[in-house]
Parts: structure tokens; sequence; C-alpha cells
């Protein structure tokens, strides 16, 4: 059975997915069925309904509005208070914010890699200051409505110049956080790690962000958009990505966390140069 991304709007609990098929719905001679989009209502929560996402095509958008909330929650309640005095985390999460919301083409103008990256504090403020004025969580569809809504006019808030560089960020700390993004995408026994496809879209494009810039390269808008195209395609970036530099039981192979300067950390993560399609 493929496994189901399941969203519960209402309630707690979820019954079987097989058990809402009608017998004449269900194929038991096919490991890889696919099950409809279903609305039911638990039987000791009546009139409360949820929704259960059906298992989506490898050619699926990333960021269906479950994936935008799951990711858009984490970041409101968990990622701004947290890093308040964290430029890198402050970037990330800006950047993050903006490619949930904003399709591709959308916008006055495509975002590329360093859109946030380089444009921090000030692109990087409006956009957590719009996502912390977000209604509650506690009520998604109003929360992801909102979200759609309101976020792009702060993605593109200011001009296209840039107004900061790497330098914002200290090397030994992009060392650390390059370190956690991988152990994220391809540590297979942490218990905390980015499994679902709007987390590897979105992690893999700021591993590449810092990949890119401590090498001098650019990061197009093309490059960093192909990451989250489709679900097959955040997983084949992040496929590739642990490919190039794997991550053992023993731990990666190329060790981040202690790298001190910027060459360091472009010397070492040189083999995502090409996953990352970083130019010159």
């Amino acid at each position: 059975m493929v496994p189901v991304l399941a969203t519960a709007l209402l309630a707690a609990w979820v019954p079987p997915a097989a058990a809402l098929l009608s017998p004449a719905d269900q194929d038991t001679s096919r490991s890889d069925a696919q099950l409809p989009v279903v609305v039911v209502s638990a039987p000791s929560l009546r009139g409360q309904a949820m929704v259960i996402d059906a298992p989506s095509a490898p050619n699926a958008p990333v960021f269906l509005d479950s994936a935008i909330f799951e990711r858009l929650e984490h970041f409101k309640d968990v990622g701004v208070p947290a890093t308040l005095q964290d430029p890198i985390g402050r970037a990330t999460i800006a950047d993050g914010t903006c490619r949930a919301v904003v399709s591709p083409g959308s916008g006055p103008f495509p975002l590329d890699g360093y859109d946030y990256w380089h444009h921090n504090p000030e692109r990087v403020d409006a956009v957590l200051k719009a996502l912390t004025q977000l209604p509650s969580t506690s009520q998604p569809s109003k929360f992801v409505g909102t979200a759609k809504k309101e976020l792009p006019n702060a993605c593109f808030y200011g001009n296209r110049t840039e107004t900061n560089s790497l330098e914002l960020y200290k090397p030994d700390a992009l060392a650390k956080t390059l370190f956690n993004w991988h152990r994220a995408i391809c540590d297979l026994e942490w218990d905390d790690p980015a499994e679902e496809p709007q987390q590897q879209a979105l992690t893999t494009g700021f591993i590449c962000m810092a990949t890119c810039d401590t090498a001098k390269m650019k990061l197009t808008a093309a490059a960093i958009s192909a990451f989250s195209a489709s679900m097959a395609a955040a997983q084949t970036v992040t496929k590739n990505m642990c490919a190039a530099m794997p991550w053992t039981k023993k731990g990666p192979l190329t060790p981040l966390d202690g790298l001190k300067s910027y060459d360091e950390i472009a010397k070492a993560t040189l083999p995502w140069r090409q996953v990352c399609s970083c130019t010159a």
C-alpha cells in the first residue's frame, strides 16, 4: 500500500483507509492501488469532518495545502521564535515560506536562490513579520488560505538590489547548519528526518544556497525551483545529494561540522555543485 499523507483538520481519529472503500472499489491484487480523496466523520465526533489526502502521483505538486500547513505551522510556531538572533535561520525560514506559497512565475520576478539569502534583513524581516501575523494554526484552513493571500506581497518586498553578502553569515555557524541539513535528508537512522517532499525540496534548496554561494557561484531561479517542481523531483534531488555526499552509520563521509572558513566549506561541498546546478 502506498503511504497516505493524512491531515486531520478537526479530529485526531483516522480510520484505516482501506475500510473507507466499498468492496467494488478495492483491488487487492495491486499493492500500489490508489485511494480516492474521502471525507469522513469519526463515530465519536459526529458532524466534525476531516480530510484524508490520497496518495499522490510522482508528478503531483509538492506544495499542496497540507504541505503548506505543515511547513508554515512549524516556521511560525517554532522557527521564528527560535531564530531571533540567527540570520541563517531567519533567511531560510523566509525563503522556505515564500517558496511554499508563491508559484513559480506568479510574482513580479522569479525567485532565485539568493532572493532572501542576500536580502537579509529587509525582505527577510518583512516575510517573517507577515508570517507571525497569520491567524492561529489551530484553524488550518483559515491559516493556509490567509497565508496564500497575504504572504506573497511580503515575499517581493523591496527592490532586487542585494543588500547583504555571504559575509553576513559566520562560516562556523554555516558549517554547523549545513551539517544539520545534511543529516536531516541523508541520515536514515535519525529521529527527526526531512522525509516529506516539502521538507526535502526546501532543505535541499537551503543546502544549495550555501554550496553555490561559498563557491562564488549563482543559484538560478530555474535551478532552485526544479527541486519543488513535483514530488518526484524533490525525492530525486534528495537521493542525488545523498549519493554525492553519503551519510553512513558512522556519520557523514565528509564531515561539515567544524569547518571554519568559506573556502573550507566550498571545497567540502564540491560534490554538491552539480546536483545544485550552481553556475558561474
